[in-house]
């Protein structure tokens, strides 16, 4: 297949759309493994932030951490669908965290299996 440049990168300053909003190409671990440490952070910033401003038993506050915490785990499940897509294998595969335990088999194979060497089905090789 003819990838063009753009399906994949591996550098974290492409801009939001392009580094968090989409599902396409590969993602290599350490990116993987930075963009779950940022969506983290800025998710405990602003709920510390919006518990600072509107008290963190208030129904504002709740209200906001509702949509952070939905925000995160979206993103975070993008990532990891770029993830499996390195490892060669289809993002649906995350559905089986629904049952509850697999979700630490394939955190632990998202954070630690080496990606797919060259170009597989879903992109070229994000270390390429």
């Amino acid at each position: 297949s003819d990838w063009s440049s753009d399906v994949c990168s591996s550098d974290l300053d492409v801009g939001f759309k392009q580094g968090f909003l989409r599902t396409d190409g590969r993602l290599s671990r350490m990116d993987f493994f930075v963009r779950q440490i940022c969506l983290e952070l800025n998710m405990y910033v602003c709920l510390f932030v919006l518990s600072k401003l509107f008290g963190s038993g208030s129904v504002p506050f709740g209200l906001c951490a509702i949509a952070i915490c939905l925000a995160r785990t979206v993103l975070g499940i993008f990532a990891a669908i770029r993830r499996m897509h390195d490892l060669d294998r289809s993002g649906k595969k995350l559905l089986w965290c629904l049952l509850g335990l697999p979700i630490y088999y394939y955190g632990f194979l998202c954070l630690f299996k080496k990606g797919t060497d060259g170009p597989n089905k879903y992109g070229p090789d994000p270390l390429g």
